[in-house]
């Protein structure tokens, strides 16, 4: 009985052991979700791949094999789930700016594009989304058109920065409704 005993406490320790190990790697992949799983992280590689860059930053820094909030030039919200701030200024990004990327970061409050080479109109896709944005910095760019009358939507905006681009046309009245720019 005792040597019965002791081949299966000897059987069972390495299916055992087996079992802790497949239970501790679980637990480990569901505590660090992969930063592509997330729609926020997916949309900001979405973004990286449709921006000009030429020394290859974003694609450098920003990848799915390393968690959304440890990227550098974004700030996450206290659960560090949410992106509530972008800086991508000064970065000699190209090419139109990538609304449809940046509409998904739905808790974004502080988007900061200036001092690149961005081109094209004022996304207006992104007024509709962004919401919460308190801060709108697309300085010194490459952007033209008009500037789009439902800017003043953005109720939350406390800054607001368009100047050295080449947007056409006057001011819209819209943009006295503003209570709370600085």
């Amino acid at each position: 009985m005792a040597r019965s005993l002791a081949a299966a406490s000897t059987l069972l320790l390495p299916v055992v052991l087996l079992l802790a190990t497949a239970a501790k790697g679980a637990a480990a992949s569901d505590s660090t979700t992969s930063p592509a799983s997330t729609p926020e992280a997916a949309a900001l590689l979405d973004l990286s791949a449709a921006l000009g860059d030429p020394s290859g930053y974003l694609s450098a820094h920003w990848t799915p094999d390393t968690a959304l909030c440890t990227w550098p030039r974004l700030s996450c919200d206290a659960e560090g789930s949410r992106v509530v701030s972008l800086d991508l200024s000064g970065l000699n990004l190209s090419g139109p700016i990538p609304a449809a990327a940046l509409s998904s970061l739905s808790r974004l409050q502080s988007l900061n594009l200036s001092n690149n080479i961005l081109n094209s109109t004022f996304p207006e896709g992104l007024i509709g989304t962004l919401k919460n944005l308190r801060v709108l910095d697309f300085y010194n760019n490459n952007l033209t058109g008009p500037l789009p009358a439902a800017l003043p939507n953005l109720t939350n905006l406390v800054h607001l920065h368009l100047g050295g681009n080449f947007f056409s046309g006057s001011i819209p009245k819209s943009y006295g409704q503003w209570s709370r720019i600085k």
